[in-house]
């Protein structure tokens, strides 16, 4: 009987210590886990105060520093069923090169320039942007269909005045170009209303062939010949109640035609 009384008491006493022992792991798990809930709640806690709001938007420390980037705002769900604003920051090298687009039309037409200083004047090139160019010394673009043009125009006022006959109305043509008073490309000024006869309808410029000499008077003219004294208009004799002897100022004549310039 005793010894029964010593095995239980030795029972009871290892129930006992396991009993003690599952309290303390109890006790211990509850303790971190009320740790690791204080920590989350500290943490949320920072989000919040770390948050700022700008013209009704909620943005945070990250958000604010993309907004340097061009931020885009896009409509998005709250949780709450509420609506907020998400930024989504652009990337820099996409705006990088979105000046650099805007920029490329500029730098073309600088190099375009360089190589046709570079080449013989009249050569022939084709520009970055695909276009066929015309070489010259003058520091102008000139695209093969306005050289084209003024190599008939030459022809077809002044193909009987020899090469300088036709250079002088090449550098006409060219004076007009670069002056306010017209438009700024050669085929627009050639072909303005009421300024060079042989393009009025059924005129020679639609059916001349231009000669050799009206190819060398255009070459010279774009690697630089002027003898125009910066004369804007030309004509056969006229009467002296004209407007060219009333309203401009007369320079020289060369051949058949005088040469005139505003007064």
């Amino acid at each position: 009987m005793l010894t029964n009384m010593k095995k239980y008491k030795k029972y009871l006493t290892i129930a006992f210590s396991l009993v003690a022992l599952t309290l303390v792991f109890l006790f211990t798990t509850a303790g971190d886990t009320v740790n690791t809930e204080k920590e989350t709640e500290e943490s949320l806690k920072d989000v919040v105060m770390n948050e700022t709001t700008t013209n009704g938007e909620i943005v945070t420390d990250e958000q604010e520093e993309t907004k340097g980037n061009h931020a885009l705002a896009i409509p998005n769900i709250g949780t709450n069923g509420g609506s907020f604003d998400i930024e989504i920051p652009v990337n820099k090298e996409e705006s990088k090169e979105e000046v650099n687009e805007d920029t490329t039309e500029d730098n073309d037409a600088i190099s375009n320039l360089h190589i046709s200083q570079l080449l013989p004047a009249g050569q022939l090139y084709e520009a970055e942007d695909g276009r066929v160019m015309v070489a010259n010394k003058l520091g102008m673009e000139i695209t093969k269909e306005q050289y084209d043009c003024l190599v008939r125009i030459v022809y077809a006022e002044a193909g009987n005045q020899g090469v300088k006959g036709m250079v002088l109305v090449a550098n006409v043509v060219l004076n007009r170009v670069r002056s306010w008073r017209y438009p700024d490309n050669i085929v627009d000024v050639v072909f303005q209303y009421g300024q060079f006869s042989p393009t009025f309808e059924g005129g020679l410029y639609y059916y001349c062939v231009p000669t050799r000499e009206a190819y060398e008077a255009v070459r010279q003219t774009l690697e630089g010949a002027d003898y125009s004294k910066g004369a804007l208009y030309f004509c056969c004799k006229t009467g002296p109640n004209s407007m060219f002897n009333t309203k401009l100022k007369f320079l020289f004549r060369y051949g058949a035609h005088y040469f005139y310039t505003v007064k």
